[in-house]
């Protein structure tokens, strides 16, 4: 007997189902019948309506992208600001640093040989030195808060010219004053006219260092380190106040040293016209900070907030007064 005619008992098995869903399908009603295939019809069409829907949305989808696909990659040129933030190069960095310690040494050397020409000239009295500290010392302490104002609501480049300029044009008066003091003792004028001209200088000078300090250290080191670390930001803050720092001491130093070696008078017109060479440094450095930062030359917005746009007559001043009752009144 061969193995094919032996039966099988799950095959068997499978056949009587079969046989028996055949039989229970020819005994259903027809009303059964259409229902089912209601049903059945039904679902096909949710399916289908489901597939469709997703098939639309999803060709929207597409469409957009590809539609705004243009702008964003022409963002992602042009734009390289808004993915990788502009920083100053090292280069630039000390163009600025370089200028502004130009500036200082010869500020600081300045300002500590100019009263000893007065005491030269005065030699039993220091009533002249005195007067002269005392009309710059007041002068800075009414004109400085107006300075910053001024700065925020000016452009930088205005700044940086005007600064310059009230600088070196301060030396070359102090300069003229103390040749028309070398003539004959006949032919000089009172004495009282040297401290005149020398305190004008000084608050002329005092004015140009204000304007110059303020807008580096506070406006063009911040806008140009805006977008970078908040490290790059305090270290170049650091580096200005080292700055300061060292030419307080080096300036007198420096200038003490020209005064023993060329005497009082020739080393006064010495340190002077050095002093009129660092301007010319300031000007060529911070020129090209300008032309390595673009951004500086961007006009600037100023909040309506601001005390200096609320009260531009007062400038800095206006942070020390409140209004009450529509009057101005002092901060205690």
């Amino acid at each position: 007997q061969s193995p094919s005619s032996i039966d099988d008992p799950a095959r068997r098995r499978t056949s009587d189902i079969d046989t028996r869903n055949a039989r229970s399908e020819l005994r259903e009603s027809p009303k059964v019948k259409s229902s089912k295939l209601k049903t059945q019809s039904t679902l096909s069409v949710k399916i289908a309506e489901s597939v469709n829907s997703n098939k639309s949305l999803l060709c929207r989808s597409t469409m957009r992208w590809f539609a705004s696909f243009p702008s964003k990659t022409t963002e992602l040129l042009l734009d390289k600001s808004s993915t990788q933030p502009h920083t100053p190069t090292a280069a630039t960095e000390r163009a600025l640093l370089a200028a502004h310690a130009a500036t200082k040494l010869g500020s600081k050397a300045w300002d500590f040989v100019l009263p000893l020409l007065l005491v030269h000239y005065s030699p039993l009295s220091l009533s002249m030195p005195a007067a002269y500290g005392v009309v710059v010392f007041l002068f800075r302490a009414l004109v400085g808060p107006l300075v910053g104002g001024w700065i925020d609501r000016t452009d930088r480049r205005p700044v940086m010219r005007a600064g310059i300029a009230l600088q070196f044009a301060s030396v070359l008066l102090a300069l003229a004053a103390f040749g028309v003091f070398q003539l004959d003792a006949d032919s000089r004028p009172p004495t009282a006219l040297l401290v005149a001209a020398m305190s004008i200088a000084g608050c002329v000078e005092a004015l140009g260092a204000s304007i110059s300090s303020i807008s580096v250290k506070k406006d063009w080191v911040p806008a140009m380190w805006a977008n970078a670390e908040p490290d790059d930001l305090a270290r170049v803050n650091s580096l200005m106040g080292s700055i300061d720092l060292g030419s307080e001491m080096a300036g007198p130093l420096l200038a003490g040293w020209v005064l023993s070696a060329k005497g009082e008078l020739w080393g006064f017109a010495a340190v002077g016209f050095a002093n009129l060479a660092t301007f010319a440094i300031e000007a060529a450095l911070l020129s090209a900070v300008l032309r390595r930062a673009p951004l500086l030359l961007e006009p600037k917005a100023v909040p309506a907030t601001h005390a200096a746009a609320r009260a531009p007559r007062l400038g800095g001043w206006a942070t020390l007064y409140r209004r009450r009752n529509g009057a101005r009144r002092p901060v205690l």
